[in-house]
């Protein structure tokens, strides 16, 4: 429900109705009529959705301190969680305190979004942080960054000899918003800043109207883990415009089995990765967005367009190409070997060597250095074998039981992730699958319930896949029921992977 006075600003149609009486937490409250509006978003959980149609219940009188009150429908519906044990609410995997039920709040109510910082290593405490090294290790170690230090102070540097062009879908028009996306005024400080920083190196371009052509995206900023935050435009309507160009993207599962037995490895984290590369002028004019304060266009490669990706992997893919003892998804490297800790850091060496001739920066504090275990890709690499990371385990864990199919698909999204970690993974996700499909109803029952409770039981043990030794024989263990064909792949006594 909402007040008359707040409703009025949709410039809906507001139509008479029965006089209800409604019983909140805030207190007792009339209505006694109704409006629709076309679609709506919950700014300070995510600006960036836009969510349907939407009745409101329309009161002539305050509702307390409120311009807005939601119920129990409105929230189930659309996947909120109210999270009474840490007093947060969250939905779409954003998250906000719990408000007192007086405290109408103002710049409040915004989520915290920090400024992005950037300075000077000190590589000598640096060092002293890696517990995990002796002494003479953390000097040498201390010693390779102050070699590369160019590569460690957050300088954005340009890949040489490479413009980006992109390329249109025949008989493509030009694309321009309405209107940029609104902002909580809290946050509108801290993205003026970053704008203007991106500004100063070259990222951005401020535009005139005449300067800025037909093309024009709306843009926003979410927060990180960090509570830094992330830049992004919405390009999906430009996106369907262009040709896209695929690059073969490594399968994430394949590659980290890939690595095998391992000493010492390496993770490195590249800072402001595809704003490396440079755009031309007509794809700089594509890349035009809208703020509520003005018009930009980006001068490097943004995030958000759909050859954005393909462009970055297939040059980091060519560069390490010569390094078989190098994983690169994206911007995340990862270097791996099975000697010494001299030996490791020789190819360490290689690898900042061949990032160093292209101009990249490494976020040095963000990244592992000669580690025994590391998260990777949503996966714990110990020298082993492979785990399910444990903040992506206790997600699934955490997760309530599925109210519509879109909550359920995220479940079986986020389990199927891991596909080949554990044993009758599909069998038992069989009765959620049948529920997830495109023509059934969703009716959840007691076999619903079972299955989901059995499957978040199994993601709660423990479990490892060995790495593969390609000298030695694989065995290939199948079987088959009246519903699915199944396997095992192993090595003697060891597991690599399940198939069912």
């Amino acid at each position: 429900m909402g007040t008359k006075e707040a409703v009025s600003r949709f410039k809906g149609i507001i139509k008479a109705g029965k006089q209800r009486s409604w019983m909140t937490a805030a207190g007792k409250f009339t209505t006694t009529a109704t409006t629709k509006i076309p679609r709506h978003s919950i700014l300070e959980l995510n600006s960036r959705r836009i969510l349907g149609k939407l009745r409101i219940e329309v009161s002539p009188n305050t509702l307390g301190n409120y311009d807005f009150i939601f119920g129990r429908r409105y929230l189930s519906y659309y996947g909120f969680h109210l999270n009474f044990a840490s007093s947060k609410i969250e939905w779409d995997g954003m998250e906000t305190e719990m408000k007192p039920y007086n405290d109408i709040g103002n710049e409040e109510h915004a989520q915290e979004i920090l400024d992005n910082t950037y300075g000077q290593v000190d590589f000598k405490a640096l060092a002293e942080q890696q517990k995990h090294l002796a002494l003479h290790q953390q000097n040498m170690l201390k010693e390779l960054w102050s070699e590369y230090d160019d590569l460690f102070q957050g300088n954005l540097g340009e890949w040489p000899d490479e413009e980006v062009e992109i390329e249109l879908l025949p008989n493509s028009s030009p694309y321009h918003c309405i209107r940029p996306i609104r902002i909580p005024r809290v946050h509108y400080e801290t993205i003026r800043k970053e704008v203007n920083r991106l500004v100063s190196i070259k990222v951005l371009k401020e535009v005139s109207v005449e300067e800025a052509g037909p093309w024009c995206s709306p843009s926003f900023i979410v927060p990180k883990k960090d509570k830094k935050v992330r830049f992004v435009t919405d390009y999906r309507e430009v996106n369907k415009r262009i040709r896209r160009k695929p690059w073969p993207m490594p399968h994430i599962a394949d590659m980290i089995q890939d690595i095998g037995p391992y000493t010492y490895v390496t993770a490195l984290d590249l800072s402001m990765g595809f704003y490396h590369f440079r755009l031309n002028e007509a794809a700089s004019k594509l890349s035009t967005f809208m703020l509520p304060w003005g018009l930009y266009r980006y001068l490097r490669l943004p995030m958000g367009l759909c050859v954005s990706p393909d462009i970055f992997q297939a040059n980091m893919a060519r560069l390490f190409a010569d390094m078989p003892n190098v994983r690169v998804y994206i911007d995340d490297i990862l270097i791996f070997t099975n000697g010494s800790y001299e030996d490791h850091l020789h190819q360490v060496r290689r690898a900042l060597t061949k990032l160093q001739s292209k101009n990249m920066a490494v976020n040095v504090e963000k990244s592992y250095w000669a580690v025994k275990e590391v998260d990777y890709l949503g996966f714990r690499l110990t020298p082993n074998g492979i785990l399910p990371q444990a903040r992506k385990v206790k997600a699934i864990r955490d997760l309530d039981r599925p109210t519509n199919k879109r909550q359920l698909r995220k479940f079986i999204g986020m389990v199927n992730y891991y596909r080949y970690m554990w044993k009758g993974r599909s069998d038992i996700l069989a009765p959620l699958a049948e529920l997830a499909g495109k023509n059934s109803i969703f009716r959840w029952t007691e076999k619903q319930q079972q299955a989901f409770d059995k499957m978040k039981a199994m993601v709660g043990k423990e479990v490892m896949l060995s790495f593969p030794n390609y000298n030695e024989q694989f065995q290939l263990y199948t079987d088959a029921s009246d519903l699915q064909l199944g396997a095992v792949l192993m090595q003697g006594k060891k597991t690599l992977a399940f198939f069912f």
